[in-house]
């Protein structure tokens, strides 16, 4: 038969051991722990474009008459060029880029005399 002292002692040591046990959580070190301020999102997304107008500059696809756009990986193209022969190469070079997630090439051919 078991004692009354170790009846009534051993559920509340048992409990007093399963409230004082401590949670421990592992802790997330990466960059992606940071959270993302707005200014950061669009210091990112001005990067991304300037880096899709240098490999369009290296494509020889004339970027002065195009306007790129970058938001969260999302490229968009808008604007003319001399020949349409340029406006694929234009979306596929802007989708090889490091970083874009999808192109959206709005881009026509120049009219001569406009």
């Amino acid at each position: 038969m078991k004692s009354p002292w170790k009846i009534l002692v051993v559920p509340f040591v048992a409990l007093a051991l399963l409230t004082s046990v401590e949670t421990v959580y592992a802790q997330d070190t990466s960059a992606n722990s940071v959270p993302i301020t707005k200014k950061m999102m669009r210091k990112e997304d001005r990067a991304l474009a300037a880096n899709v107008r240098r490999h369009l500059d290296r494509s020889h696809v004339p970027t002065a008459d195009i306007t790129i756009l970058a938001r969260a990986g999302a490229v968009y193209l808008v604007g003319t060029v001399a020949d349409a022969s340029q406006i694929p190469v234009a979306g596929d070079t802007a989708g090889q880029v490091e970083g874009v997630k999808s192109v959206k090439n709005n881009l026509t051919v120049r009219v001569v005399g406009h």
